[in-house]
């Protein structure tokens, strides 16, 4: 991770001639301890995250149009929702325990939907010192 990052904090500060640091502090990992914590990062990853392209503020104001964001996170291909929603064969992806919670497209997407609507809220904040901004 180290090379990765100082490789391309030497490209980026070069081509757009920027001084100073671009990464700063340490790269962390944190062990997940629970299931609400596990099921967190897939929220983000697969959902938040890919939404936020199309509303950048929502988890300040909350999601404006519910549609328009499910819409953009369901054709977001650069995460694993394809593979939950059985879109997908990927021979890298390992659905492992995730799996196991949402068995089915179906499961996983009401998931989704209950996190995006704000009916699962509380999985949008720190949980057990896990805080991704």
């Amino acid at each position: 991770m180290q090379r990765l990052g100082t490789g391309y904090a030497k490209y980026f500060t070069t081509k757009y001639d920027r001084p100073g640091s671009l990464f700063q502090g340490r790269f962390k990992a944190v062990h997940i301890k629970d299931d609400d914590q596990l099921r967190y990062l897939l929220a983000y990853i697969n959902a938040i995250n890919p939404a936020q392209i199309v509303e950048p503020d929502l988890k300040k104001e909350g999601i404006k149009d519910f549609y328009k964001v499910y819409d953009a996170v369901d054709k977001y291909n650069w995460s694993t929702h394809q593979e939950f929603m059985n879109r997908r064969d990927s021979i890298i992806v390992d659905k492992g325990l995730l799996g196991k919670l949402y068995p089915a497209p179906e499961d996983y997407i009401s998931f989704i939907k209950d996190v995006l609507s704000g009916k699962d809220r509380k999985l949008w904040g720190t949980i057990d010192g896990l805080t991704i901004d």
